[in-house]
Order: structure tokens, then sequence, then C-alpha cells
């Protein structure tokens, strides 16, 4: 049901051409930072098999050499006779492994678990941020182009306006005041012409960059959309659940409070399981045996190293706490404004497009008002400017739209 309010918007380009979609893709393979948080992920994702490996205690081989100052006993020989001697020697393995912990261990691991899909959350997170600038790049792209298109075009109405009054000049049918006015017009748009292009080659530089290729791929010179209405209250629910910030600091909050409840641990009796298998070497004889034992430990005295460890964990957990709600806030906030102007932009451009049937209109009247001797230079070059202003305002509105939906992409985690 909420299918047409989620997508982003419908293009149609040419298929030898550069789209959106494809250079969202590019950027995405080779984009040093996502792949420098992708090696982030599967480290967490390690420290997380490393911490359940430690669950299942640990294998060591042992050898323990002892050396007396004098004769002790060390051994008792099968015929009940003691031994004594002044070194003895233990070697072989051990199995320890930690039975109880108040579930400390557990809360770790838990912990580890939460940590490792934060990473990837992150990975997502720059993804959509990618994506959302190669979008902003791409549309300013697009509307540097159609402005550009629309000065070529005004450019070369105004030569052949120009063409038509230095004849009727030389006719002795029109004042030189109109020709010199034309002409400095035509210079006028070849200025702007060649800011538009230095602005639009900085468009493709910064498209370039974010695509971290040596040479762009042919781009489109225009690309159709269809801006459509979205209804806030229905996208709410797909802000609050994938919006990456928000998701975030959710699953840290989750591990803050892992860490919390396994410092609390830390207060409980340990209690330990150890197996040894080995051999007692003394005396020129060997003998060998194996044992097992339960440890039990609880530290009285540590300084207040629990304690303080324990107050850490609970603060990083109420400092978690209130930047999700500052977060919360801000996203809801940037969301409501976008609704807001993606909406009215929904009426700029509407607005621009009757403004532009009727500046054509007026440049088509004014035009053959001028041509009949009825009208004068100045009118027509105003009607002139206007129009082809309004052509290149109206194409920038759509691809404003476009931008505005690239952030609001983001917001909601596409």
């Amino acid at each position: 049901m909420q299918l047409k309010y989620l997508l982003p918007f419908l293009f149609t380009v040419s298929s030898f051409s550069l789209t959106l979609k494809e250079a969202q893709e590019i950027a995405i393979k080779n984009n040093p930072q996502l792949k420098a948080q992708k090696y982030s992920y599967l480290a967490s994702k390690n420290d997380f098999y490393s911490q359940i490996a430690q669950r299942f205690g640990e294998i060591d081989l042992f050898w323990i050499y002892n050396q007396y100052k004098n004769q002790r006993v060390v051994g008792v020989s099968p015929d009940s006779t003691v031994v004594r001697d002044k070194q003895e020697r233990f070697y072989g393995f051990q199995y320890k492994v930690r039975i109880f912990d108040g579930c400390q261990q557990l809360f770790l691991i838990l912990a580890k678990k939460k940590q490792s899909y934060v990473e990837w959350v992150k990975y997502e997170k720059l993804i959509s941020v990618l994506k959302s600038k190669v979008a902003e790049a791409f549309f300013n792209y697009l509307i540097f182009e159609s402005r550009l298109k629309a000065l070529r075009e005004r450019e070369k109405a105004v030569k052949e306006l120009s063409d038509i009054v230095k004849n009727a000049y030389r006719l002795g049918k029109r004042s030189l005041v109109d020709y010199l006015q034309v002409r400095a017009e035509l210079q006028g748009i070849r200025a702007k012409i060649a800011t538009t292009k230095a602005k639009l080659k900085t468009a493709k530089e910064q498209l370039k960059t974010l695509l971290n290729v040596e040479k762009l791929p042919s781009l489109p010179t225009k690309v159709d959309i269809h801006p459509k209405y979205l209804n806030g209250k229905k996208l709410i629910a797909i802000l609050i659940s994938q919006n990456p910030d928000l998701k975030i600091f959710k699953q840290e909050k989750e591990v803050t409070n892992y860490h919390k409840r396994a410092a609390l641990s830390a207060f409980s009796p340990k209690v330990d399981f150890i197996y040894r298998n080995y051999t007692h070497s003394y005396a020129g004889k060997k003998d060998h045996d194996w044992s097992y034992s339960l440890q039990i430990t609880l530290p009285l005295i540590d300084f207040g190293r629990r304690f303080f460890k324990y107050h850490q964990a609970a603060a990083e957990d109420r400092k978690i706490k209130e930047l999700l709600r500052e977060t919360y806030n801000q996203i809801l906030e940037n969301f409501r404004s976008l609704i807001e102007n993606l909406n009215a932009q929904l009426e700029v451009i509407k607005a621009t497009k009757s403004r532009l049937k009727f500046a054509k209109e007026a440049y088509k009247v004014e035009k053959e008002k001028y041509l009949t001797g009825k009208g004068n230079i100045y009118d027509l070059l105003k009607a002139e400017a206007l129009y082809f202003e309004t052509l290149a305002d109206y194409k920038a509105s759509i691809y404003q739209w476009g931008i505005l939906k690239a952030k609001l992409d983001y917001l909601l985690g596409y």
C-alpha cells in the first residue's frame, strides 16, 4: 500500500548515458571509506567469535621445574619408600573452563554480537550517505546543464535577432541603438555561458570525486523526473524503524546495557573447572597422573576497580540514551521540514510551468510586434530574457525536487 510513497522517482534517460542508479553503484564499489568500514565490521565480527570461543575455556601445555635448596620428599616409590630430591618436574596439559560467573561471559558475548551489528549498520549508513551525495551531485550537474542549454538557446535566438536588426539598420529601418542594444545583450549572454560552464565543470568534478573514477562515463543531458505528493504520516513509521542514525543509537544502547550488566556480574563469585593430565619426574623416576578440581573465587578487596567499572558502563549507557533522544528529535524535525519542502516544491514547479507558458506567449507577441514595427527592442529583449530564464528555472525546480527527495531517502534508510 505504501509502495507509491516509497519510490524515489522515475527516470527516463538514454541507454548510452549513466543513470543515477549506475552512478550510485559505481560510487559504492569504489569508495575507500566504505571499504574501510566493511573491514571494521569484519574485525568486530571476529571479536564476537573470539568472545564465544572464550566461553569454551582453554587447553594449555605446561612444564613446571622446581629447584630446592635442600632435599625434600618429592615422591613415594611403589614399595612405599619415600623418595627425596632437590629437583622435580611436572609437564602435561590442562583444560580450564569457567562454569559460573554470574552470566558475565554471556552478557559480553551479547554485547560483542550487538557491536558487530552496529558496525554493519554503520556500513549501511555510509551507503545511504553516499547514495544521497551522488544523487545531489547528479542533480546539481543536471541543473547547470539545463541552465547552460537554455543560455545557448537564448544565445542562438539573440544572434538571429542581431542579424535581423543589423540588416534593418543597414536599410535604415532600425536605429543604431537597437543594434548596439542587441549586441550588448549577446555579449552578456556569452559571459553567463562562460560562468555556467565553470559551474558545470565544478559539478562534474564533484561527481567524479564521489564516483572515485579517473574519467566520468557519458552523462545524460536531461532526466525526466515525475514529482509526487508525499504523505509524511504514512512514512513516519519507516523513518523511526529504518533511519540509519536511529538504528545505530538503538543498537549502541543495547551494547552499553549489556556492558553494564556484565560489569555488575563481576561482583558475583567465579567457579572454574580445571582438569590436568601430567607426568611427574623426580629422582630418575616418572609417574603419570591426572586430576580435576573446582575452584571458587570471590575477590574481597580490589580497591574499587569493579565499582568504578560498573559506574563507567552505567554512564556510557545514560550517554547513549540522551544522544538517542536528541537524535530522534533532530531527525523528526528534519523529516517534517523535508516533507513540507518537497510538497511545497510541487507548487513551485506548477507555478514555474504556468509562468513559462505566459513568458513564451509574451516573447512571441513582443517578437511579432518588433518585426512589424509596432514594438521596441527593450520590451523584446526583456520578454526574451524572461522566457529563457523561466525555462531554465522550470527544469531546475524539478531537479531541485530530486535533490530534496534524495535527502529524504537517506532519512528513510533507502
